[in-house]
Parts: C-alpha cells; structure tokens; sequence
C-alpha cells in the first residue's frame, strides 16, 4: 500500500474520530429545506375545486420551504440564536369569462349575447418567519446531538391577486381565506431535532416541528 493511501485512511478515520459534542462558545449555522407546504398542500388545493372548472389549476412556489438557523452555546447544553424561513405558495388557473370593455361594462355582440374572454388568474403568498432560537441539548454524545427547541418572533407575508386582463367579475377567494388562517404577525416554534457531524465541523440536522414553518426540515450543519 502506497504512503499517499495509509495517510488518506489515517486522516479518514481521524475525522471520523472527531467527537461532534456541541460546547460553550461554538457558532453553529444550519441552512435547511422545510416540507410540505402547507399552504399549497391545503388552501390551495381547497380552492382548486373552485376555478370556475378550470383543468389548468397550476401551484406557484413548489412543495418545500427554505431557511436557516444561526445558534451560539451559552453553555454545552444551551444554544441562543436566530431563526429565519421562506415560503412561496399560491396557484395560477386559466377560465373562460365574460368580455369587458374599458368601463367594466360587458361586451356583446350585434344579437345581445355576451361575449367571452380567455383569462389568466393569478394568487402568491410570500411568507417570511424570523424567530428568535433557544435550544436544549438534552442528550449528546461523540456521534450526535439530540435538543429540544423552542422559537418566538415575527411573521410576515405579501399576498398579490392578478387577472390578465383585467377581469372585474373575478372574486380573490383565497386571499380571503389565507387572511383568516393566517391573520396575526407573530410566528413561533416547538421542536425536536438531532446534528450529528462527519468532521469537526460538517455534518447534518433534521427537525421535527410544529408551527414556525415546515413540520419537518433538514440539512447541512455547520460548527466553529
């Protein structure tokens, strides 16, 4: 066996060898994906039974949802930090409707029938989340790092509602909903989760949570 390969498995095995204990003064950063979505898992699959019949019904923003913690140890048990997610949701459906004129009147034809127009209707909700973080490590060992966490902070989002053209018969069903479901600026989280790393300072999380974004989220974990 070549020197090159005894000193590629000898720096293998130390890494592998590194224990992945967080401890007081670490700077750990998680960037993650969240599933499902639930707003197009659920609002917007309620309203895609209500497009005037439309078989065009499209979701807009996918199924996952994106974000990052940051987190420094206080102490080897106890983590403080940030909190940060995105999400994009909503539908997009072509229908027939009536035609209208630049007045909102309807258009008609020289024998008093009104005509009809292709259309294009269009929801997008933009949430934003970002939650100040405590987690508690309440089992770690050389290979991974269980905690339970807890999040409070703001939430945000941006709704828009377009027909092209212009459509003034045409109801924002799901604004209307989503308002209801979602009506307050204030998000929060409860968590259960395990980092485990590969070296001293890469490996992976994945997070059991209710509320505050996707009910699961996992990815890449970062220590330094």
């Amino acid at each position: 066996m070549s020197i090159k390969k005894i000193i590629f498995i000898c720096f293998l095995v130390n890494s592998l060898c590194f224990s992945s204990q967080l401890l007081r003064g670490d700077i750990v950063v998680d960037p993650y994906i969240g599933i499902p979505n639930y707003p197009n898992f659920g609002v917007s699959q309620l309203f895609s039974m209500n497009t005037q019949g439309s078989d065009s019904y499209k979701l807009v923003g996918g199924f996952f949802s994106y974000g990052f913690r940051l987190e420094y140890m206080i102490t080897d048990k106890i983590g403080l930090g940030t909190d940060f997610n995105y999400v994009k949701s909503g539908y997009s459906s072509d229908y027939m409707g009536y035609q209208y004129d630049e007045f909102n009147n309807q258009v008609v034809d020289s024998n008093g029938m009104a005509l009809l127009a292709p259309y294009n209707e269009k929801y997008t909700a933009e949430r934003y989340r970002a939650m100040g973080r405590l987690n508690y490590y309440f089992l770690t060992n050389e290979k991974v790092n269980f905690y339970g966490g807890m999040g409070i902070g703001y939430y945000g989002v941006n709704r828009t509602f377009t027909t092209t053209p212009y459509d003034p018969s045409s109801a924002n069903f799901l604004n209307s909903v989503d308002e209801v479901l979602f009506p307050f600026p204030f998000s929060f989280r409860l968590a259960l989760g395990a980092k485990f790393y590969f070296n001293r300072n890469f490996g992976g999380h994945v997070e059991l949570g209710s509320f505050g974004g996707g009910t699961i989220q996992f990815g890449v974990s970062a220590k330094f």
